[in-house]
């Protein structure tokens, strides 16, 4: 079983965490596999950046890999 959320993203914490709103609930995601610099490390300002252009405002489907408390 393979849970999709579909909504739009509000916007980029940092380059692997995004908030994502979905039918008025508000959802923090983090990319699965994926590791980049915080925003306070070296290159992190970048990496949000990239990730900022190419999804904020976008209307995305989400794959549901696994969750956090």
């Amino acid at each position: 079983f393979t849970q999709t959320i579909p909504g739009n993203v509000s916007y980029v914490r940092d380059g692997d965490t995004l908030q994502l709103i979905s039918n008025g609930e508000k959802y923090k995601i983090k990319f699965y596999g994926v590791d980049v610099p915080e925003s306070s490390q070296k290159y992190g300002l970048e990496a949000k950046e990239f990730v900022s252009e190419r999804v904020v405002g976008k209307t995305v489907k989400i794959q549901v890999m696994d969750t956090d408390q």
